[in-house]
């Protein structure tokens, strides 16, 4: 769903979100999985040099654990504060460093702000990158953890039985 700027007026626009299949598609392709509920509204007011859009989204949504690959129930309830730009209105033309304030700046292009990727950026940013089968929000779809190792873990190697009775020991330094 796309809003033109000049179709937004001084006072903003609300946009409510019922299971909208453009938003629905949105959010799961963020969460590269399905959305079967998305539901809350998002706030959009256009000033001379940028657009600010905020809002609360609640997604019900399933996909893969990136462990073992389990189907994952989502729940996830978030609010967001998203500021675009026009694309180029801060292009010189060269390389350039970015600075701090303009990391959290999103583009919008042909006069108008696509609503689905306002969407997909919301979730892209505040899902963990990795979700897994004990991830806060998450639950697995036949209620058993995987049980898999975290291969981020530090895994630790058993200690020979013959070095146990060097576990006691401190050295001077």
């Amino acid at each position: 769903m796309k809003i033109r700027l000049d179709n937004i007026p001084d006072a903003g626009v609300d946009v409510e979100i019922t299971d909208q299949k453009w938003a629905q598609e949105a959010a799961a392709a963020a969460l590269e999985g399905s959305a079967s509920r998305l539901t809350g509204k998002l706030s959009v007011q256009a000033y001379d040099d940028h657009i600010r859009v905020t809002g609360v989204l609640t997604l019900h949504g399933r996909r893969p654990c990136d462990r073992c690959g389990m189907d994952l129930l989502i729940d996830h309830d978030d609010g967001f504060d998203l500021h675009y730009v026009a694309a180029g209105s801060r292009d010189s033309g060269q390389s350039r460093e970015l600075k701090t304030d303009e990391l959290d700046i999103g583009f919008y292009d042909g006069g108008a702000i696509d609503l689905a990727a306002v969407v997909q950026e919301h979730f892209a940013l505040s899902m963990p990158s990795r979700l897994a089968c004990d991830a806060p929000g998450t639950r697995v779809a036949d209620g058993e953890l995987c049980g898999a190792p975290d291969p981020s873990a530090e895994n630790e190697k058993p200690v020979d039985p013959r070095f146990a009775v060097l576990a006691g020991l401190k050295l001077n330094d």
